[in-house]
């Protein structure tokens, strides 16, 4: 990536060597992890070595929920407007996910994991609301002891929303990278405290 780059303001885990452990990084963006000097030029050197998932996944597993969730909703809607077949109860869960985002508190995060439950899994809505659920929070039954989600659920939730947007239906491979990158800006823009919507 040329140029100077903003600071990720918005991360929760900026530990390099520690997101890309539990995010499950490939061996080729492990290989750049010595030389990452900050968060911003490790995500611009897997951009540069065509590493595209391996930067979904730093970013999925690095951001903040909040901001995290709202990647992986704007995804959900890309999805939908590119025409892809989406059903009512996977509308319903991205509508759910989109509330939490706007409201995060622990009805929402509830409602958010029923309507997930409600869907195959099969389109980027379904992760993006199971991403509300895993953002904090019991997932254990309001009546019984806390249970807190596992470490990586968020990033795998949002990391599989926003890959299976740009895997989808793509006309070439070439707009299969297309869209990569193009969620990839949208990532890196919320990264740096914008809405995810970069002019």
């Amino acid at each position: 990536m040329a140029g100077e780059v903003q600071p990720f303001t918005k991360l929760a885990n900026a530990e390099i060597p520690a997101v890309a452990q539990s995010g499950e990084l490939g061996p080729e963006a492990q290989a750049l992890v010595p030389a990452a000097a900050s968060p911003e030029g490790f995500v611009g050197s897997l951009i540069d070595a065509g590493l595209l998932q391996d930067a979904v996944r730093f970013l999925a597993h690095s951001l903040r929920p909040r901001e995290a969730v709202w990647w992986a909703c704007l995804a959900a809607r890309a999805y939908v407007d590119a025409g892809n077949p989406v059903q009512p109860p996977d509308t319903d869960a991205l509508s759910a996910a989109e509330a939490w985002v706007f409201k995060p508190d622990e009805d929402n995060r509830r409602t958010a994991y029923d309507r997930a439950m409600a869907t195959g899994f099969q389109t980027p809505a379904s992760w993006a609301a199971m991403g509300s659920f895993w953002s904090g929070g019991s997932i254990a039954p309001p009546n019984l002891p806390a249970v807190p989600p596992p470490p990586n659920a968020l990033g795998r939730a949002i990391w599989g929303a926003v890959v299976l947007a740009a895997v989808t239906n793509p006309k070439s491979p070439e707009d299969m990278e297309a869209k990569h990158r193009a969620f990839l800006t949208q990532g890196i823009d919320i990264a740096q405290g914008g809405n995810g919507r970069p002019k």
